[in-house]
C-alpha cells in the first residue's frame, strides 16, 4: 500500500508521452474511465506509472493482432493501430 503512496504523480503532459498520444487524449480517456487518475482538485489531474503500465499491459497486441482482454473483458480491437489511425479510432471512441 505504501508503495502506491510513495509512486511519484505524473501530469497529464508526461502521461501522454509515455503512452505516445496526444494531452487530450488522455483527458477524454479519463472522462470515458478508461484510465485511471488521481485528482488534486477540481483542475489537477495526476497519474500513476504503475495505472499507465496497467494500461499498456492490459492493451498489448498479442500475436494475429488481437489485443489482450481489457478490463471490460471484452477485446479492444481486432487489430494493431498505430499513428494517426490510431488517433482517428481514438477520437469515435
Amino acid at each position: 500500500m505504501h508503495d502506491r503512496l510513495d509512486e511519484a504523480l505524473l501530469t497529464a503532459d508526461e502521461a501522454a508521452a509515455i503512452l505516445r498520444v496526444r494531452t487530450g487524449t488522455i483527458y477524454r480517456w479519463v472522462g470515458q474511465g478508461r484510465i485511471p487518475c488521481v485528482r488534486l482538485g477540481r483542475r489537477m489531474t495526476r497519474f500513476r506509472r504503475s495505472d499507465l503500465d496497467l494500461f499498456i499491459q492490459s492493451h498489448t497486441a498479442l500475436g494475429g493482432g488481437e489485443y489482450a482482454m481489457g478490463n471490460s473483458g471484452s477485446i479492444m480491437a481486432s487489430r494493431a493501430v498505430d499513428g494517426p489511425e490510431k488517433d482517428a479510432l481514438d477520437a469515435t471512441s
